[in-house]
């Protein structure tokens, strides 16, 4: 880099720096946090039985029921554990720390798959994609360059996001499609997936967009009431004052469930997560309010919080998290929330 190349950069590293410092990010504030009506019957279990170090990335229930496998770093016995089960009384600590970033898990011919970027194996080189746990210990599943975004089972058929649309079946991997997808939901046999903030659908051995109606960035998926819904996100300049959450008709047209927020102020939000619980549908959302104090002083402030539809209006469930919140999983008829806030770990007490 020549001196005038250095002069530049530093020039701008000082801009944004002097943005940034101006901008006070707080999670709570003056301004009233009751962006929409709360159920007051409703309110959240925080964990205390286990203690993470940071935040929990994902939770997963399996098919029976038996087990609710969670991402977490924990230290055990003087060492980082990543990967733990509650099967509804105790918990249990799967050896070794795989963890960079964990993104998803699937179990797949009764063996746990997780899906990441960075993923390491004690005893193996380099890092890995997708990794799974032989009962044991965790061996290498995939040794791909990239982010194991989403991994799912499908159709006898284990699916990854990762650099593409891999496929794993019996021994062997093969990449199907260049298309990236990040999440995956099935509904009445047939897949679908976000990929490139578009839902699309696996049809003759192919990615099809079928969501071109609606120009949106799309961000989580699920099912609810046998339909297919999608929630999205957007930045501060092309937020409307509501949260998008899309559901597909039979005639597959899309249908715009807004999620209505009370506030005159500049934000900008991300549906991470939506679940069906008992036949209401959840949404765990990340907001952030922006208020304009001068021409480069903005003060911001960020709520976490879970909304559920209820005849037709959305409604605030529980307190505010005091940090992010990421992903529902649904065991032993429980409703399970994992995130950034204190326990990492929350159940709904109904």
């Amino acid at each position: 880099m020549n001196t005038t190349q250095s002069y530049i950069s530093t020039i701008v590293i000082l801009i944004f720096l002097t943005f940034f410092l101006s901008c006070d990010k707080e999670e709570t504030g003056d301004y009233d946090p009751n962006l929409l009506p709360k159920d007051p019957s409703a309110s959240w279990a925080i964990n205390d039985s286990i203690q993470f170090n940071g935040p929990v990335e994902y939770i997963f229930a399996d098919d029976n029921d038996e087990n609710l496998y969670v991402s977490g770093i924990t230290w055990i016995n003087e060492k980082n554990e990543s990967i733990h089960t509650w099967n509804g009384s105790y918990w249990t600590h799967l050896p070794g720390n795989i963890s960079s970033v964990i993104y998803s898990m699937a179990m797949y011919n009764d063996t746990l798959y997780v899906a990441g970027s960075g993923l390491h194996c004690e005893g193996y080189d380099g890092r890995q994609t997708c990794v799974k746990f032989t009962g044991n210990s965790w061996v290498p599943a995939l040794e791909e360059n990239g982010w194991g975004r989403a991994i799912t089972v499908f159709d006898n058929s284990l699916y990854l996001g990762c650099s593409g649309t891999m496929k794993y079946s019996d021994t062997t991997w093969m990449q199907i499609s260049e298309q990236e997808p990040v999440k995956f939901t099935e509904l009445n046999n047939e897949l679908y997936a976000i990929a490139s903030n578009k839902v699309v659908k696996w049809v003759d051995q192919e990615w099809q967009i079928i969501s071109g109606s609606v120009n949106k960035s799309f961000y989580s998926l699920n099912v609810h009431n046998n339909k297919l819904y999608a929630g999205t996100s957007c930045g501060k300049e092309s937020c409307e004052n509501n949260f998008n959450i899309y559901q597909l008709n039979e005639d597959q047209s899309w249908e715009q469930i807004p999620i209505i927020v009370d506030t005159d102020k500049p934000y900008q939000y991300i549906l991470r997560d939506i679940i069906s619980y008992n036949d209401e549908l959840y949404a765990a959302i990340w907001l952030t309010l922006f208020t304009i104090r001068t021409e480069t002083a903005i003060t911001i402030r960020e709520y976490y919080l879970v909304a559920k539809l209820t005849d037709n209006n959305w409604v605030q469930v529980g307190d505010l998290f005091n940090r992010s919140v990421y992903k529902f999983s649904i065991f032993q008829n429980q409703l399970y929330l994992c995130g950034g806030f204190t326990g990492g770990i929350a159940t709904l007490n109904d």
